[in-house]
């Protein structure tokens, strides 16, 4: 959560965790994240972001 503490990110949302294939053998290869996104602003300058947070299996 560090980073989305530097990015921005409102502390209040609470995305539901969605399932995701990764690179793995067998059970290992489903997992849970959630997903974060805003834009960052720094400067006058703005830079979209995305966030996965892995949080475990389903």
């Amino acid at each position: 959560m560090i980073v989305l503490n530097l990015l921005g990110a409102d502390p209040s949302l609470d995305p539901e965790p969605l399932a995701f294939k990764i690179i793995g053998e067998g059970s290992k290869q489903l997992n849970m994240g959630k997903i974060y996104s805003g834009l960052y602003e720094y400067e006058g300058h703005v830079v979209p972001y995305i966030v996965v947070v892995k949080v475990g299996k389903p």
